[in-house]
């Protein structure tokens, strides 16, 4: 029962954050289908996913791939929300400059747009632990004769409080190990580290008044301020604040 359980939590989870990024991209990449289709996407997070559970037997059958679409109700559309916020949170000032430095929409989302998202796309997957759980556990309870939900249903039938707390119990022990099992692999990511190679520089080479030309630099476009002495290499955010000219 646990074996059957994690794997379709696991399978929804990995289902239910690709597909989420996916539909995530799309919508920041075309601006006017997500001012379509952004509030469809919140109309249909209100839904009562477990309102739609005859729903789902009729279109995919009562088995295993019902508890899987049923996870990914509730799952699904909190990530696309979620990374799709992400997305557009992203400074707007290094935005304008990968902009100016004709830098392609897939230069700035691969660049720019997803570096910068790293922490917005960790806190999604410790979210969809817990969705997840919760979207396999309902699935189970409509449909399945067998895993955890299905226990939990058995043990409440015949009034076997020990079944009932022995499955919640181990419920929580394997969220709880999923759950850091994604807080283990966020410091190998090293996301403050990540976000900071990627952040834009530029060269600052003179107090004096300084030319800017385009050049390309590894990890994403950036700006050469040139002008004759000693280059130094300074973070954008010192654009803006009058500590250099820009002729």
């Amino acid at each position: 029962h646990m074996g059957i359980t994690l794997a379709e939590t696991v399978l929804s989870f990995v289902l239910a954050t690709g597909i989420g990024m996916l539909i995530a991209v799309f919508l920041w990449w075309f601006a006017t289908a997500r001012k379509i289709l952004e509030p469809h996407v919140v109309i249909l997070n209100a839904l009562p996913k477990i309102a739609l559970g005859p729903v789902i037997i009729i279109w995919v059958g009562a088995g295993t791939a019902a508890i899987i679409v049923m996870a990914l109700l509730i799952s699904l559309i909190i990530t696309i929300i979620n990374t799709l916020q992400g997305f557009l949170s992203v400074d707007e000032g290094k935005l304008r400059l990968f902009k100016t430095m004709k830098a392609n929409k897939f230069q700035t989302l691969t660049k720019l747009v997803l570096p910068a998202s790293i922490p917005n796309v960790i806190a999604v997957l410790k979210v969809n632990v817990g969705l997840c759980w919760v979207g396999t556990i309902m699935g189970e309870y409509l449909v399945s004769k067998a895993g955890l939900g299905y226990l939990i249903i058995y043990g409440g039938t015949i009034f076997d409080l020990d079944i009932v707390m022995t499955a919640t119990v181990v419920l929580c022990i394997l969220a709880a190990a999923m759950y850091y099992l994604v807080v283990g692999a966020e410091k190998p990511v090293g996301v403050d580290a990540v976000a900071l190679k990627h952040r834009p520089q530029v060269q600052i080479v003179h107090p004096q008044p300084v030319q800017l030309r385009q050049i390309g630099v590894a990890g994403g476009v950036a700006a050469l301020l040139q002008t004759p002495g000693q280059q130094l290499r300074a973070p954008l955010d010192l654009l803006g604040r009058g500590d250099i000219e820009i002729g």
